[in-house]
């Protein structure tokens, strides 16, 4: 009994960690990343379609007015927000229609098995690493709002429990 208590605490200890450590990260990333990723227009940015095997533009997706969640697999948080949006979703607090997942991992078949895993559908992944690249995120998990001229109008960083 005894262990199976030590075990429970140490595990909520470390959950307890990471969530702090992401929030607390956040708003040191949102800050600068925010100034810099302004001026992006992502409409001509493309994306990888995993349910249509090929390659699409943002712009293509009906972008305008629409929120890009960027993630990865390897990310512990990622994974956090991702159950977060489908609680979200299932409650009817976020239209999943107005939502572009994208994942930012190099790798498209360790992708594919987490997705086929987790049972998730219409997904897309960006393995240029223009996002990074041109500062737009500094880390993941990233929400990007669009407006309706294809731009950058806000981003977060980390663990979002409301957008």
């Amino acid at each position: 009994m005894k262990k199976s208590i030590k075990r429970l605490f140490r595990q909520n200890v470390l959950f307890a960690i990471i969530i702090l450590g992401a929030f607390a990260h956040r708003h040191y990333q949102n800050t600068n990343t925010e100034k810099i990723a302004k001026n992006h227009n992502l409409s001509r940015v493309r994306v990888y379609s995993m349910e249509k095997q090929g390659e699409v533009q943002l712009k293509d997706l009906a972008l305008p007015g629409k929120t890009i969640y960027l993630w990865a697999t390897w990310c512990p948080p990622c994974r956090i927000q991702n159950y977060l949006i489908d609680f979200y979703i299932t409650l009817g607090i976020i239209n999943g229609d107005k939502l572009v997942r994208v994942s930012v991992d190099q790798n498209i078949q360790t992708l594919r098995k987490y997705l086929k895993e987790k049972n998730l559908k219409n997904h897309f992944i960006e393995t240029s690493n223009l996002f990074f690249n041109e500062r737009i995120i500094r880390g993941t998990p990233s929400m990007i709002k669009v407006n309706q001229d294809g731009f950058v109008q806000e981003v977060k960083t980390g663990i979002n429990l409301f957008w």
